[in-house]
């Protein structure tokens, strides 16, 4: 992944937009002023000299009128330049707390989520969700505390038997430390405790599973399905929202297959409580 100082990187991303640009038969001239910029703006990003914001990049799909595949390479595309810039930009801009309590507020009947790497939020223990949102131990900020509190929140609708939940996890979503290992040997043990519920199902892929030999492709992004109305999919810390048919459609039958070839109830079972000893044990020797 190039990083934010790899001038040829640029230079391809800047092209990528400037040819975007040309196939819609729109003007340097006529597309700045959509985008809130200047012209000399707009030549420098086609040339690989300077970086879209987030802000500027979502003005740009709305100018072209991008279609849901091509908004999603776009900003792909600008991670792979970016990388957590994005994250830390749209946090700036909305406030962790409100980005939280705009998914509190999200009615569903049925979720089916995959996660690549962490727990889904639902899923997640209240310790875990504070490492999450202050690593290393820091104070949280009143705007981090009150988005603690709703990401908590979304928890404790897990346990509302209307709704149905369905969740994939990589074996990467499991190992990933992002808190001290008993921490972890706790959120295994959560996770496995909710699984109890008849309203919530979850299966762990096996790290040894080979896609190519079930002709699955490899997952590269988290997502998640809400009554198969709404489907967002992590980009790099970078939600994207998309509600277009066809998109939620295919995504809907990647999550099918993904759960085929997932590990059955009792194998998920038997992986959670080894992971949770591994846990363990790593917490002892701490």
């Amino acid at each position: 992944m190039p990083s934010v100082t790899d001038t040829t990187g640029r230079r391809q991303f800047g092209r990528h937009l400037a040819r975007l640009r040309t196939e819609r038969q729109i003007s340097a001239p006529a597309l700045a002023p959509l985008l809130g910029i200047s012209q000399p703006t707009l030549s420098k990003i086609e040339h690989g000299k300077l970086l879209p914001s987030r802000q500027v990049l979502q003005r740009l799909a709305r100018a072209l009128k991008l279609s849901a595949q091509e908004r999603v390479e776009l900003l792909e595309r600008a991670e792979a330049m970016l990388g957590l810039l994005h994250r830390v930009e749209l946090a700036h801009e909305q406030g962790y707390a409100r980005i939280q309590k705009l998914v509190s507020l999200l009615e569903f009947k049925t979720f089916a989520c995959f996660r690549l790497s962490l727990v889904p939020g639902p899923l997640q223990t209240e310790p875990y969700v504070r490492s999450l949102f202050c690593p290393g131990g820091v104070r949280p900020t009143a705007d981090v505390e009150r988005a603690i509190q709703e990401r908590l929140t979304q928890t404790r609708r897990l346990a509302d038997p209307a709704r149905q939940y369905r969740v994939v996890l990589h074996d990467n979503a499991l190992r990933t430390r992002v808190a001290p290992p008993e921490v972890m040997a706790d959120q295994t043990l959560h996770v496995e405790q909710f699984m109890g519920l008849d309203h919530v199902e979850v299966r762990l892929l096996s790290p040894d599973l080979d896609y190519h030999e079930l002709a699955i492709e490899p997952p590269q992004s988290s997502f998640d399905l809400f009554d198969r109305d709404l489907l967002a999919v992590d980009l790099n810390g970078c939600w994207l929202n998309l509600e277009d048919r066809t998109t939620l459609s295919r995504y809907a039958s990647y999550f099918e297959a993904l759960w085929t070839a997932a590990l059955d109830e009792q194998a998920t079972r038997a992986a959670l409580r080894r992971l949770r000893r591994e846990f363990a044990r790593n917490a002892n020797r701490a």
